[in-house]
């Protein structure tokens, strides 16, 4: 896919450059032209479904997308979000709405994972690589393709000195209870040249219930570490 930032393309309100696209077609190769705002950034197709990550506006310093779900050439569902990490793009012009990837975006599609009253659940991971690296998902929780709930995730390393983040484990992840989902937050940190790093570890337990999450206990922990002796010891 070639990209032609100089030509600036307004179709139907939405604002894009042009990108140069070839596709097959009845055993013909065929070239395009299409605005960028209208290509999905990833697509995942199962049982004859589509399912799209796309762009749709970049505005205020603030990213919007959508999870669209596509049959047979027909939009089935639609669900808008923000990435949790909003860094993945940028304005390539200040008085307009365009945008390009600058990072890293990603979809998966699992089972419910232990969860009743849905049958599908989708990952939408963004990251981007800078002093630290920053990652983040959006996990949309679906019935037949409708919105039940979401989630978000995110976290951040760097260099070995920093480390945060907060994930979901589901029950067919950890192994545990029915319906039960552990939320984890992890904080390690240490000064330049420290040999020393502080730490410390939640655990929220969540009852899911009734189309819904309900929070059962927590438990926190902390502790200060060597990091000389964690880097000697064997795997």
């Amino acid at each position: 896919m070639e990209v032609y930032p100089e030509k600036l393309a307004r179709f139907k309100g939405i604002y894009g450059y042009w990108c140069k696209v070839s596709f097959p077609l009845n055993g013909k190769r065929f070239i395009g032209y299409v605005p960028s705002q209208l290509l999905a950034m990833v697509n995942i197709r199962e049982n004859n479904i589509n399912y799209l990550v796309l762009v749709d506006e970049y505005k205020n310093n603030r990213l919007t997308c959508s999870l669209k779900i596509i049959d047979h050439f027909q939009l089935i569902a639609e669900h808008k979000f923000e990435p949790v990490t909003q860094d993945v793009y940028y304005p390539v012009e200040k008085d307009t709405t365009a945008a390009f990837v600058s990072a890293y975006i990603d979809l998966e599609l699992f089972n419910n994972k232990g969860l009743e009253g849905i049958d599908r659940i989708a990952r939408v991971s963004t990251s981007v690589g800078a002093c630290g690296v920053w990652y983040g998902s959006n996990i949309f929780l679906l019935a037949q393709n409708k919105l039940i709930h979401s989630m978000m995730e995110e976290g951040i390393v760097d260099g070995g000195v920093y480390n945060y983040g907060y994930a979901h484990l589901f029950p067919e992840d950890s192994l545990g209870q029915k319906g039960i989902v552990l939320r984890n937050t992890w904080h390690y940190e240490s000064a330049e040249g420290d040999t020393f790093a502080d730490t410390w570890h939640t655990q929220v337990k969540l009852q899911w219930e009734n189309l819904t999450f309900k929070k059962l206990d927590s438990t926190y922990s902390s502790k200060r570490v060597n990091i000389m002796e964690q880097q000697t010891e064997s795997p």
